[in-house]
């Protein structure tokens, strides 16, 4: 089983990403198609971490790359590779 982990560093990063492209998080997941609280929950430190499909949409949304979505810190307890 995998336990992914994030900073608060991260959390803050979707969330300043979502608030630097002046977008609600109601606006954000009607344009990705998900819950306001899928959103939401991403922002949480402790929430989970959005699909590949979905960080290719949000990084295009926010106008930034993938990489700087700031979810290249998530921890795998095993040791894996992303396998979403």
């Amino acid at each position: 089983m995998f336990v992914k982990q994030r900073s608060v560093a991260t959390m803050a990063t979707l969330r300043e990403l979502r608030l630097a492209a002046a977008l609600t998080q109601q606006e954000v997941a009607e344009r990705l198609g998900v819950s306001v609280s899928q959103v939401s929950r991403w922002e949480r430190p402790e929430g989970p971490k959005p699909q590949r499909g979905n960080r290719q949409r949000m990084a295009k949304l926010y106008k930034v790359p993938v990489s700087e979505l700031g979810l290249g810190d998530w921890s795998c307890s095993a040791g894996g590779a992303d396998r979403q």
